[in-house]
């Protein structure tokens, strides 16, 4: 059985061969772009996207482009460097390479309380120090810190319940894991869908606490029709008793004492129904009365949760729209001011980066396919593979559970994060830059580890397609640092 202090003890010697390794990769070979960054022992980790925020950390939002990239890394990096008075590049590489050890760690907690297994969790997490996109992990580059917050959010929010021992508990994951779901969106664009995550969550407590209610007043019902049997016979072993007794007195008086006896079950039997019936009146309404309270609740948290996630975004493009638009100095107002809803960010990443639907899909393009290629078949086997498992789940959006696995890739758990990777898979193959999926999925999505380590556990499945998988996560893990430390393209 693997410990936190096991997996925290290869957590960091993983970061300590990833720089290193990246570092002599450096120094050793010659850069194909030498304009980039240059001057200390850890310039081979500032490459390409880099230079960007390590720009913004330095001076801030100086030029148009700049706003294709989230402000909240740079800041975290600023702030360090202004207490510890160290390098910019290198508190860079210490948050992101901190940010890393602590995913795994969480990571590697969040797996055993969704997969329900603890060597399935520990699996994956081994995955995880491997990942195709490990370059990026301890670079300047937002993907470790966004996978802290991101995995941090999922830990906290995971099997929230209204009711239990445990509720104020609860109550106060809720609140941080809307905290770290909200700094998730002050990294990148996509973290304002973890909001996602608040919702579901907060609707299967709901659904799952109605249920326990309609169970509760099931079981209260039993009993008192129970209770009011127990009441009848009673009632009838007495008059048997009485029967008994007056046996030697008068026919006359028997005859009466018989018509009472039986005119009394049957006015208690309609009293006690009548009883019932206005109790179960009163607990249908009171408890008509909570559900809607709870409804108004739920309703409440989900709309403070998306402004507070959502905020960082909605500010990030305010601030531009009052530098570019309202207190401009340019001569020319630009384009992106003009339109009806103005947004910097998407005007950027399709004038600059030519972000948009299919617009990656160009046959110059297919070597770039090719290199995302293994990422794709993971996330299209992954959907399909959990479909066929359980459609009626998928289709019912997890409402109905068929109890068909209760561990691992195909737990109940799992659902709401196979809906979060289609959509990540869906935007990252029609809008991105296609070579961008690999990372982009693996620092937002910890349904792909857990599906990785599911198929290569799977004897059903061919072990030469089992051995492919795995020297991708290591061809990825040694070319992207020699690729990526001497300026060539890499994902």
């Amino acid at each position: 059985m693997a410990s936190l202090k096991k997996v925290l003890f290869l957590s960091v010697l993983s970061r300590i061969f990833l720089i290193l390794y990246t570092i002599l990769c450096g120094i050793v070979n010659t850069d194909y772009d030498t304009s980039g960054h240059k001057g200390s022992i850890i310039s081979s980790l500032i490459r390409w996207d880099s230079i960007w925020f390590l720009g913004i950390s330095e001076s801030g939002y100086q030029h148009e482009q700049a706003f294709a990239f989230f402000p909240g890394y740079p800041i975290f990096v600023k702030i360090m460097s202004s207490f510890t008075h160290l390098s910019i590049p290198l508190c860079s590489v210490i948050i992101s390479n901190t940010s890393f050890v602590l995913s795994s760690l969480v990571l590697y907690e969040l797996g055993k309380i969704t997969l329900h297994d603890e060597k399935k969790a520990y699996r994956s997490f081994l995955l995880f120090l491997i990942t195709p996109s490990n370059i990026f992990m301890s670079s300047f580059y937002t993907e470790s810190i966004f996978s802290f917050f991101t995995f941090t959010g999922c830990y906290l929010i995971q099997n929230f319940q209204f009711v239990g021992k445990n509720r104020i508990r609860s109550i106060c994951k809720l609140i941080l894991s809307i905290v770290f779901f909200t700094l998730s969106s002050t990294i990148r664009s996509n973290g304002t869908i973890n909001s996602g995550f608040i919702i579901y969550s907060l609707f299967l407590a709901l659904k799952n606490w109605i249920l326990s209610q309609r169970n509760h007043h099931q079981q209260q019902e039993k009993k008192k029709t129970e209770k009011s049997k127990n009441n009848r016979s009673q009632e009838k072993k007495k008059t048997t008793q009485n029967k008994n007794k007056n046996k030697k007195k008068n026919k006359k008086e028997n005859q009466e004492r018989k018509k009472k006896q039986q005119e009394k079950p049957k006015q208690n039997q309609k009293e006690i129904e009548n009883e019932n019936a206005k109790l179960k009146g009163k607990i249908t309404f009171f408890s008509l009365l909570i559900i809607v309270s709870k409804v108004i609740l739920v309703s409440l948290i989900i709309v403070i949760s998306l402004v507070l996630i959502f905020s960082p975004n909605v500010y990030f493009q305010y601030k531009a729209y009052l530098k570019f638009c309202k207190g401009s100095t340019i001569k020319q107002t630009p384009e992106w001011c003009l339109l009806k809803i103005p947004s910097i960010y998407n005007y950027i990443q399709l004038k600059y980066w030519n972000v948009g639907f299919l617009n990656y899909w160009t046959p110059l393009q297919i070597p770039n396919f090719l290199l995302a290629a293994p990422m794709i078949f993971c996330i299209l086997v992954a959907l399909i593979r959990y479909i066929k498992n359980d459609y009626k789940r998928f289709l019912t959006l997890g409402i109905a559970k068929s109890g068909r696995s209760k561990i691992g890739f195909f737990s109940n758990d799992t659902f709401v994060y196979i809906f979060h990777l289609m959509f990540l898979g869906f935007v990252g193959l029609f809008f991105m830059h296609i070579q961008v999926i690999t990372r982009f999925v693996t620092s937002s999505s910890p349904v792909i580890f857990w599906f990785l380590e599911d198929y290569l556990s799977d004897q059903k499945v061919h072990k030469f397609k089992k051995a492919i998988l795995l020297f991708w996560f290591v061809l990825y893990t040694f070319i992207g640092p020699l690729l990526f430390s001497n300026f060539y393209p890499w994902t």
